[in-house]
């Protein structure tokens, strides 16, 4: 009797320890699992916002090539016509006869600077959802960048691209030939001047947003959790 009531504790703490095992390898892997499914998950989150921002970073890169191919191509005629009225002026060329050939080439005086789409809904979208904090960090820095670079772009063009330009100047020069009339010669190669060098400045800006997406969208795009 007494071997009997000696081995039951024992028998009883053995079956107390295999059931706590048992809880516990359980918790364990319930936990496994769950942080399992919650990478796969914010993977998952982090690949569509990349794959977002890569739409729309292409889409704006796109438009920053048929922007710069415009602006590019009225900054030639801007050149030529500074030209052909600075050297009128440096031969003493009389005003009428430059004036009858600022009409004859008044196509190429174009003042309006393009500008690309600016975009950033994907990467606003991204920060609003935090999926941005599971994409990997050299590439979250490339994203953080080149967006960093659109909303400079969008202030540039609201605030500085036509800093140096006299507005009023040119439209009461382009007024004046509107009405047949004459205009000072140089003060015409002044406003010409001016959009010009507003184009080369804005289209070195673009230019370097769009080295900045061109390094974003042909990097590797893998996605990966962050540490």
């Amino acid at each position: 009797m007494r071997l009997t009531s000696f081995k039951r504790p024992l028998h009883s703490f053995k079956d107390f320890f295999k059931e706590y095992l048992l809880v516990v390898l359980g918790v364990v892997t319930a936990l496994a699992a769950s942080a399992w499914i919650t990478r796969v998950q914010h993977d998952q989150a982090a690949a569509a916002a990349s794959a977002q921002m890569d739409q729309e970073l292409q889409a704006v890169l796109d438009d920053i090539h048929s922007t710069l191919k415009s602006n590019r191509a009225n900054a030639r005629g801007l050149d030529r016509l500074g030209k052909l009225i600075a050297d009128d002026l440096r031969q003493d060329i009389p005003a009428k006869i430059i004036n009858e050939q600022i009409r004859a080439h008044r196509d190429e005086f174009q003042s309006e600077i393009y500008f690309p789409d600016t975009s950033t809904s994907a990467w606003d979208v991204a920060v609003a959802n935090q999926s941005v904090d599971w994409i990997a960090p050299d590439r979250l820095q490339r994203y953080s960048k080149a967006y960093d670079d659109l909303r400079a772009l969008g202030r540039w063009e609201q605030t500085g691209s036509y800093a140096g330009v006299n507005g009023p100047q040119i439209s009461n020069l382009m007024t004046d030939l509107d009405q047949g009339r004459d205009v000072d010669p140089l003060a015409f190669l002044h406003a010409v001047e001016q959009v010009r060098i507003a184009m080369e400045s804005t289209d070195g800006n673009i230019a370097s947003v769009e080295n900045d997406l061109v390094v974003v969208l042909h990097k590797d795009s893998t996605v990966a959790e962050r540490h």
